[in-house]
């Protein structure tokens, strides 16, 4: 079943507030500066 318009927009919304420091914070002490990370989870 696929997502709704209104659904969709509601779940990017709550996803594009996801930060490292509240949603990856175990993968901090992994990253040195200038490092770029690439978030290739699932999600819309």
């Amino acid at each position: 079943m696929g997502m709704l318009r209104g659904e969709l927009a509601s779940a990017v919304t709550v996803m594009a507030d996801h930060r490292v420091e509240t949603h990856g914070s175990f993968f901090l002490p992994h990253l040195r500066p200038g490092q770029s990370l690439l978030d290739v989870g699932c999600g819309p």
